[in-house]
């Protein structure tokens, strides 16, 4: 039998037999309750008018007449491969593909190899070579976009301010979506590319997902290996599961199909959870295990205002293994007509806390009108007079109002523009 190449990992492969000119796809692999190891098959080869040809079935992997039947129809397709050709390839196939899906990957003996800090990085501060990492915040406060302009930097191989790649090499990347559509991506990508100067930048894959990562997982993994892609944006968390994102269980199914994805990077975008507002320990919405087995965790906070053009955000760290916690990071957005620049931007200037507290505040207030005192206790402020200035300052801008002695909410235009008509 002629030799052959294979990569992928569990639940999707591709096979090369280089000197047939004959490639082979694996997915979507189940195993049965009666035995049955079925999967679906894509074989590809050069045809006789020189063009690619490929034949697509269904085989039960571990049935012999089922594998010298297809070998019989691939040699009367095929004519440039005989079938006696093609009872080795898929002999072959079928028996790489069976072990591996039952036995998973051999084990091999670890190194006594140290990696610097920059090294754990595909994008310092915030993604992880080969690893997940999630990073949350309330609507509105620009997670996506920020989430976006990271994918573009990668893609391109472009370092910026605040954002360094551990070299400047492009690298594919992909964006799943579940929330929004190509037009609101393509007009966010516009934007981003606008403000960031690199001439005739590379877009990156897109995506629209309908079916849950666990059960699209094999889909995306022959996206990845097909488009030698090193950076996946998950965009959301929620909407990417099935059943309650509070059960345990769903998050394990979650980094499961991450896994399946390869040695990729992967960003889970995720919001925050009312509990976790009131929290001093913030975390993404859903069960705590969607926290613990990401590798690291950001939270992001905005100060965006619908009568501003630009706004703040910053970055705080909640979680980190295997890389050391990082302080706040901070960014300036400018919107102009047809372009957005972000800049990066000192978070521990005075502006950084009143920001926290700020938007603490805000977030605290969509639940409902807050006394003085319940606010004092959300926010961990001792001291009167600095509730009372805080509570001045948005009063001024025309965020919150007074609703009768000593008691607060958002003003009617805030809460009619966040719960829309």
């Amino acid at each position: 039998m002629a030799d052959y190449e294979r990569e992928g990992n569990a639940g999707f492969y591709r096979f090369n037999w280089k000197l047939l000119g004959v490639t082979a796809l694996v997915d979507r692999i189940k195993a049965h309750s009666d035995g049955r190891i079925t999967s679906s098959l894509t074989f590809s080869w050069p045809g006789a008018d020189g063009k690619p040809a490929k034949y697509d079935c269904t085989l039960n992997l571990v049935a012999p007449r089922s594998r010298t039947e297809l070998a019989t129809t691939l040699g009367q397709t095929a004519a440039l491969v005989d079938e006696g050709q093609w009872i080795g390839i898929i002999h072959t196939l079928c028996q790489d593909v069976i072990e591996a899906f039952r036995n998973g990957d051999a084990p091999e003996p670890l190194q006594f190899r140290h990696m610097s800090e920059k090294d754990q990085f595909l994008l310092h501060p915030f993604l992880l070579s080969h690893k997940p990492v999630v990073l949350f915040g309330d609507k509105g406060s620009s997670k996506s976009m920020f989430a976006l302009y990271m994918l573009l930097l990668v893609e391109n191989g472009e370092s910026a301010p605040g954002l360094n790649l551990s070299d400047e090499k492009p690298r594919r990347t992909l964006y799943l979506d579940w929330e929004s559509d190509k037009d609101d991506l393509n007009n966010r990508a516009a934007l981003l590319a606008e403000g960031m100067l690199v001439r005739n930048p590379k877009p990156p894959l897109y995506r629209r997902c309908t079916s849950t990562l666990a059960d699209d997982a094999s889909q995306i993994a022959k996206i990845v290996l097909e488009n030698n892609i090193e950076l996946v944006v998950i965009d959301s968390i929620g909407p990417a599961c099935s059943g309650d994102i509070n059960d345990p269980q769903v998050a394990l199914l979650y980094y499961q199909a991450i896994r399946r994805l390869g040695a990729v990077s992967t960003l889970g975008i995720g919001h925050i959870s009312k509990e976790a507002r009131r929290s001093k320990k913030k975390s993404v919405i859903g069960n705590v295990m969607f926290m613990n087995l990401a590798r690291s965790g950001w939270e992001i906070r905005s100060d965006a205002d619908e009568e501003r053009a630009d706004h703040s955000v910053v970055l705080f760290h909640h979680a980190s293994n295997p890389t050391r916690r990082l302080g706040p990071q901070g960014f300036h957005l400018t919107f102009n007509n047809d372009s957005l620049l972000i800049e990066v931007e000192d978070p521990t200037t005075t502006f950084a806390e009143a920001l926290s507290q700020t938007s603490s505040l805000l977030n605290f207030l969509k639940e409902g009108e807050k006394r003085n005192q319940e606010i004092a206790e959300y926010l961990e402020i001792r001291n009167s007079k600095q509730v009372d200035v805080l509570l001045a300052r948005l009063r001024k801008r025309g965020q919150i109002e007074k609703r009768r002695h000593g008691v607060w909410g958002l003003v009617e235009s805030r809460v009619a523009a966040r719960d829309g008509p």
